[in-house]
């Protein structure tokens, strides 16, 4: 009876056993099927500690594909426009390097990944890109070319050989876009130089309307010293308003001959026939002056500084307006009195009208000091204000008086007929025009007052030393 009970909890235990066996069994295919993707799958335990064999996973195929499309994307074509020539090839030299060997092995492709992604940095900091999206395309590109160095299979290579050939298109377009680029320059360089010389065409064009206009003046001239009567050989030349070519002749001559700008010499008795011509072919109109040469009929009969005039009984003329000296600017704004006072402190006296009239009009009787026809230059009657005696130089009268004619009107002694409180005024002033002549006069200035334009010269008997 004993053995029999033994023998079924025998029975009994075995059979705990066995259920506690399949149970154990049950759990460890249980924790199996649990962490088998966690230990060998893709990404598990067992498959990192091999992950330069492995192959790629769904995922890292997604990435790259993304990468690759994104690189074809318009959304992301970089816009080269306004770039320069020297920073699109550097963009060229870098995408150069990005080059695939599947044959070195993991420690060169480690390094040449990094390689790459420095390249692409360095380019795209190079190019002053603002968007960082297409910065972010560009460095999910260098990662899945990274991802690509970890794998030898089929389709590792063909992904491989597709991101290259991508890349070369890209090299392909850059440089297209390049090569655009210089020919740009070279056509902006061009178009600029064709711009430069139409400005400086028309600024010829503009110049030459307006020499045109300048130009149909014909050029004043004269003979310097100016024609009269002379105690002594003078040296001659031209004084011109513009540049010309100066054409003369002499009284027993039939041609004339062009002036070699050399000052000449006159002793005898001539007559100067001269006219210009100037750059445009403006000529001016022939004048004549005439020299005279004699011994002088008064030698010592007026002092330094006067003129003998040679009418009546002869008297003696400051050459210039008070305080004769040639280069100064005439007194002006003085009164009768004292004009008349300054003449009787250097033991003159003012002239008489017909005095005056004489020493202007000279031997011929002329309208004005230098002839009887009016020249616009010749005396000191279209200015602003005064200027310096004798700085016309062809206003020199006959005898050899200067500005007789123009720059201020000058003080008489000779009473007006229509009012004897006044005195004649003669000669006109800086802005008489045509109307300052020889002749001219005036008695409506008062002689108490002064007059702006008005100022004196003073006379003398001959020979009263």
């Amino acid at each position: 009876m004993s053995d029999s009970v033994d023998t079924n909890a025998q029975k009994s235990r075995q059979r705990r056993n066995t259920v506690l066996i399949i149970i154990l069994l049950l759990f460890i295919i249980g924790l199996f099927t649990t962490f088998k993707e966690t230990l060998f799958g893709p990404r598990g335990f067992f498959n990192f500690l091999s992950s330069e064999n492995s192959t790629l996973t769904h995922q890292d195929s997604l990435r790259i594909a993304d990468s690759l499309s994104r690189l074809d994307s318009s959304a992301y074509i970089f816009d080269f426009s306004d770039l320069t020539a020297e920073q699109i090839q550097h963009l060229l030299d870098s995408l150069a390097g990005l080059k695939y060997d599947a044959s070195s092995d993991s420690i060169s492709k480690k390094k040449h990944d990094a390689a790459m992604t420095e390249a692409l940095r360095k380019a795209l900091e190079t190019l002053n890109l603002q968007d960082k999206a297409r910065l972010d395309s560009l460095q999910r590109i260098a990662d899945s070319l990274a991802l690509l160095r970890r794998g030898d299979t089929t389709t590792n290579s063909q992904i491989s050989l597709d991101s290259l050939a991508k890349i070369n298109r890209e090299r392909a377009r850059l440089d297209s876009l390049l090569r655009a680029k210089k020919n740009a320059d070279s056509l902006r360089l061009e178009k600029n130089r064709l711009d430069s010389l139409a400005r400086e065409q028309v600024r010829l064009d503009s110049l030459k309307r307006v020499s045109s206009k300048k130009d149909t003046v014909a050029p004043w001239i004269y003979p310097d010293p100016t024609g009269g009567l002379y105690y002594a050989p003078v040296k001659i030349s031209f004084v011109v308003s513009e540049p010309c070519s100066i054409y003369v002749r002499f009284s027993g001559e039939s041609k004339f001959r062009v002036w070699n700008k050399s000052p000449f010499t006159l002793a005898v008795n001539e007559e100067l026939f001269f006219y210009g011509v100037d750059s445009v072919g403006n000529r001016s109109v022939i004048k004549s002056k005439k020299y005279v040469f004699e011994k002088d009929p008064a030698a010592g009969d007026c002092p330094e500084g006067m003129s003998f005039i040679n009418s009546g009984d002869g008297f003696c003329i400051d050459k210039f307006e008070w305080p004769n000296k040639k280069g100064a600017k005439p007194i002006s704004n003085v009164s009768f009195s004292e004009a008349s006072d300054s003449c009787f402190s250097k033991g003159k006296r003012l002239c008489t009208s017909s005095e005056w009239e004489s020493a202007c009009e000279g031997k011929y009787n002329w309208n004005y000091p230098y002839g009887s026809t009016y020249e616009q230059h010749g005396c000191v009657t279209q200015e602003s204000s005064r200027k310096k005696s004798g700085e016309f130089g062809e206003c020199r009268g006959w005898y050899a008086v200067h500005d007789m004619v123009g720059n201020l009107a000058e003080w008489t002694s000779t009473p007006a007929v229509q009012d004897k409180h006044f005195y004649i005024v003669k000669g006109g002033f800086w802005e008489s025009g045509k109307g300052a002549d020889c002749r001219v006069e005036r008695y409506s200035y008062y002689p108490q007052n002064r007059h702006n334009p008005v100022g004196f010269r003073c006379c003398r008997e001959a020979g009263n030393k």
